[in-house]
C-alpha cells in the first residue's frame, strides 16, 4: 500500500511573515519619534541704522528748546527772523555783533502783519562773514500781554541803555521813557542765557516819540 506523503502547512509561516513585518514597522515608527529634532536657524540680527546725512535740514520749530544749538540762517521751517539786534562782545568793530537777539515768527515782515514767536539769544560764530551765522544759546516763548508790545536794544536798567534788554512794554500819553513793563529779560553773553534785568528798575524809549 502506497503511503501519501504528508505536506506542512505554509499558513504559520505565512502568519510569522506578517507579524515580523508589523513589528519592523512599530520600530520605525518609535524611531521616528524619537529622533533629535533639527537645530534651530541662527537668529537674523537686525540691519543697523544707516548713519544720518552729513548735511541736515534745519529742524522745525516745535518749541523754543528746540533751538538751542542750532545755526541761523537758514531758519527753521514756517519761521523768519522779524527783527534783531547786535550786542557787542568786546571794544573795536569787529565786536559790535558778536551777540545778538532775534525774534523769529511767522508771517510778511515787510507787509507788517509777522507775529513774534521766538526769543532768541545767540553767538556769532563768524565775526569776519558778510553777515552773522548765529549759534542760538538760548530760546524762549515770547510772552503776550494784551496792549503790549516786544522791544529790543532800546531799553534801560538804571537810567543806563542795555542792549542786551528785552521787555514787553506799553507806551502812552507821548512821553519819552515807558516804565509800564510787563515782563523784561537780559542777555548775558558770559552765561549765553536770558536773566532777570536786576536793578531798581526798566524803562524802554517810546519809538513813536518826538515824531
Amino acid at each position: 500500500m502506497t503511503q501519501r506523503r504528508r505536506v506542512p502547512s505554509v499558513a504559520p509561516l505565512l502568519g510569522a511573515l506578517a507579524l515580523s513585518l508589523l513589528l519592523g514597522a512599530c520600530a520605525d515608527g518609535e524611531r521616528g519619534t524619537d529622533a533629535p529634532p533639527a537645530a534651530n536657524a541662527p537668529a537674523v540680527e537686525p540691519a543697523a541704522t544707516p548713519p544720518a546725512p552729513a548735511d541736515v535740514a534745519p529742524p522745525s520749530a516745535a518749541g523754543a528748546a528746540a533751538l538751542v544749538g542750532t545755526r541761523m540762517p537758514p531758519y527753521p521751517d514756517g519761521l523768519s527772523d522779524i527783527i534783531g539786534s547786535c550786542i557787542a562782545g568786546g571794544e573795536g568793530l569787529e565786536h559790535v555783533c558778536d551777540y545778538g537777539m532775534n525774534v523769529l515768527g511767522r508771517g510778511d515782515r515787510d507787509g507788517g502783519d509777522a507775529v513774534g514767536v521766538y526769543l532768541v539769544g545767540a553767538r556769532n560764530t563768524d565775526t569776519t562773514a558778510d553777515r552773522p551765522i548765529w549759534e542760538v544759546t538760548d530760546a524762549l516763548d515770547i510772552p503776550v500781554a494784551d496792549g503790549y508790545q516786544l522791544q529790543l536794544a532800546d531799553c534801560r536798567i538804571d537810567g543806563q541803555f542795555s542792549r542786551g534788554v528785552a521787555a514787553l512794554v506799553r507806551h502812552a500819553g507821548g512821553e519819552e521813557f515807558s516804565t509800564d513793563i510787563a515782563w523784561a529779560r537780559r542777555y548775558d553773553t558770559a552765561s549765553g542765557k536770558f536773566v532777570e534785568t536786576g536793578g531798581a528798575g526798566v524803562d524802554c524809549v517810546d519809538p513813536s516819540a518826538g515824531v
